[in-house]
């Protein structure tokens, strides 16, 4: 093909995350083809089609016949020659430098390609990524992870239709894999004070304790096991987190009913784990929601659970409930207390106490 000698020939000097140094002459002098060929490269890298410049940097083409055949592709993917790279450390090459994703969802596509490191061999290539997957579909189901496997088979179809495009036929190999039903969410649980004196007896002293003491304030569960609250005279001062956008952050008081609150001794993690050996559906957060119905059921005026709470309020009502926390608080602290010590008494229900006699040793 006879090129219009106009212009200087180009040097292209890059460093590209899974090639290397590719240091090449164009060949050609050329002005427009020296503009577009770095434009091809751009676009083959974030494709992660990087087996043709790898064939460049190794001198088996050069940027002018690699040029050509991406010209002649209307700049599609150029071959299917990247079928046959190593699976996982082209796909964690494709997700370093995908610009698609922020860093959150970018440390989900990097353990998806730890998760599917588990299941390939040194052998495995990305044509091998459809027995891959579903090798992994079994194991989930095994498992009963269906969210997991979703997550992995959408990776997957992102990589494949960004670097081969979603006629390609490994897409669509992907893409026949049926996604797993994941288990519907389960419905909040919110014990009265009986059936949280009958779950805290199944328990540690000292974690029974950490519970009463959620329950009874409402602390978010971050903030309680951050140690970020004061207990006072005739409150507990819940000190929140800074609010986005905003130089300050919203602390809160909350009414003052157990003498003995528990400082966290465990971490979050065994917590947890504790709550779930007694009882499967009950979780942390529901100790959140148990304070607010408490209140409710002990009679406290609305705006006033919202304030305790931390829950966001009508602009009117939160100026009503600031001047009124501190006229009622001890109030409502009897009341709240009243009403917990009056629960307490009360035999569990029958499905509840059945669950400990039943389930529990």
């Amino acid at each position: 093909m006879a090129r219009p000698a106009t212009g200087q020939t180009k040097v292209i000097d890059r460093m590209i995350p899974g090639v290397g140094r590719l240091k090449k002459v164009t060949g050609t002098h050329d002005p427009q083809i020296n503009d577009a060929i770095p434009v091809m490269i751009d676009q083959l890298v974030s494709r992660q089609q990087l087996q043709p410049l790898r064939d460049v940097s190794a001198g088996k083409v050069t940027l002018l016949q690699l040029y050509d055949r991406w010209k002649e592709g209307d700049g599609k993917p150029l071959s299917m020659a990247d079928e046959v790279l190593p699976a996982l450390s082209t796909l964690r090459d494709w997700i370093a430098i995908y610009d698609k994703v922020n860093p959150k969802t970018r440390e989900s596509y990097d353990n998806v390609a730890n998760q599917l490191g588990k299941f390939a061999t040194k052998n495995t290539t990305v044509a091998d990524f459809p027995d891959l997957l579903k090798t992994y579909k079994k194991n989930c189901q095994k498992q009963k992870t269906a969210r997991s496997f979703n997550i992995a088979r959408n990776v997957l179809r992102s990589f494949l239709k960004n670097t081969m495009g979603k006629n390609s036929a490994l897409y669509h190999a992907i893409e026949d894999i049926e996604p797993l039903n994941e288990t519907v969410k389960r419905k909040p649980v919110i014990l009265s004070p009986a059936e949280l004196r009958a779950l805290t007896d199944k328990l540690p002293a000292k974690i029974g304790q950490m519970v009463w003491t959620l329950a009874t304030t409402g602390m978010e569960v971050n903030t309680y096991f951050l140690n970020r609250f004061e207990v006072l005279a005739d409150r507990v001062l819940v000190h929140g987190e800074k609010q986005a956008h905003k130089d300050n952050r919203r602390d809160r008081i909350v009414p003052l009913v157990l003498d003995d609150l528990a400082r966290p001794t465990v971490q979050l993690k065994a917590f947890r784990r504790a709550i779930r050996k007694v009882h499967k559906t009950v979780t942390v957060y529901d100790m959140r929601r148990c304070f607010a119905h408490w209140l409710y059921e002990a009679g406290i005026n609305e705006v006033r659970i919202e304030q305790y709470g931390g829950w966001q309020a009508k602009e009117m009502a939160r100026k009503y409930a600031k001047g009124a926390i501190d006229k009622y608080i001890v109030e409502d602290a009897e009341k709240i207390r009243a009403y917990v010590e009056a629960s307490k008494a009360i035999e569990v229900n029958p499905h509840f106490a059945e669950f400990f006699e039943t389930v529990m040793p």
